[in-house]
């Protein structure tokens, strides 16, 4: 009968299984899309990865996919403004800080529906707020967002979703 060494045996797998916990719980996991509010970019039932360790070291960007927490329920949604940024919405288009900003991820639809909940930024110029962010779907006919529910601290952004894991047939980076 063999000798089990401790060194030799136990302790690479023990590396192992201590770096996938770690991964696991502080760097990235998976979220599921729930809903129809980032569509066609995100679909119902899209898993992403989410990496939550990331916004640590770098800020959060404009475009940025986020999960942010709504008192306790997390939703997925786009990045628009950043704070101390100024936001106005006319004639179809993004302007922010003066500048007309290409929205190429929207399709003609979601331009068009971007006013129809809410007149927050819709010919009127709103300001960011420090430490806080615009956030919107990319179905803008039927994503509750910052026109609805307010500015999101950045506490309440878990992180950055940009990879799609599953279904296989929709796998890679999302724009």
């Amino acid at each position: 009968m063999n000798k089990i060494n401790f060194k030799k045996d136990v302790l690479p797998y023990l590396i192992i299984l201590l770096v996938i916990i770690i991964v696991k719980e502080l760097v990235i996991y998976p979220v599921r899309v729930k809903g129809t509010s980032m569509n066609p970019n995100l679909v119902d039932g899209d898993i992403m990865i989410l990496n939550e360790i990331g916004l640590r070291f770098r800020p959060i960007k404009r475009g940025d996919i986020v999960v942010a927490n709504v008192n306790g329920t997390y939703i997925i949604k786009r990045v628009i403004g950043l704070p101390s940024d100024k936001l106005l919405y006319s004639n179809n288009k993004l302007y922010i800080n003066g500048e007309e900003y290409k929205e190429k991820y929207l399709n003609d639809n979601a331009i068009k529906d971007t006013c129809n909940y809410s007149y927050d930024i819709c010919g009127y110029v709103v300001e960011v707020p420090k430490n806080k962010y615009y956030l919107m779907g990319d179905n803008r006919g039927v994503s509750e967002d910052s026109r609805m529910l307010g500015y999101f601290d950045r506490s309440s952004i878990k992180g950055v979703a940009k990879h799609i894991i599953f279904p296989i047939s929709r796998f890679g980076n999302v724009e």
